[in-house]
């Protein structure tokens, strides 16, 4: 279900980093070339300690495709937190369980290995999917960032969320 980034993940990457659908989360205004996503791509095995980041592929047990991805982020050993965010990139594979497990099995992760005691993410409040992912595993909002991503609507809040592991 949950595997590290392989060479013959290059195509999906680019393409969903380079989907502008995904980007009002990445906070991307432009795509990445093909060049710099290969660069990502030959470091990816970094190890989390130090680099503060480790991406995960989300497979499809039935057919071993990739489905989307979920990223540890901005892990911080001495306070014992790390962030996390999660992509289900086809709308038809959401909401059948696979961000559900993917997290699952990440958190578990991050208690049993990384050892963390909080796992955090921020999530629009308009994105229900989301936030009912989330605080059904455990998180539970703690904060919210006003007015703080730009839509075409106008500004939208962030939710900020957190579940305390240990």
């Amino acid at each position: 279900m949950l595997r590290a980034l392989e060479p013959k993940d290059l195509p999906d990457l680019v393409a969903w980093e380079n989907n502008t659908e995904n980007w009002k989360v990445s906070e991307r205004l432009q795509p990445y070339s093909t060049q710099i996503l290969q660069a990502y791509l030959n470091n990816a095995q970094t190890h989390i300690l130090s680099s503060g980041q480790f991406r995960y592929v989300i497979e499809e047990v039935e057919t071993g495709n990739a489905i989307g991805c979920i990223d540890l982020f901005d892990y911080n050993a001495l306070h014992g937190r790390v962030g996390v965010g999660i992509l289900i990139e086809s709308h038809s594979k959401r909401r059948k369980g696979y961000a559900t497990q993917a997290l699952s099995i990440l958190l578990a992760y991050c208690t049993q290995h990384l050892m963390v005691h909080q796992v955090y993410c921020s999530i629009s409040e308009s994105n229900s999917e989301s936030i009912s992912l989330f605080t059904k595993l455990g998180f539970e909002k703690t904060g919210t960032r006003k007015n703080w991503n730009r839509t075409p609507n106008g500004f939208e809040d962030i939710g900020f969320y957190q579940i305390i592991l240990s």
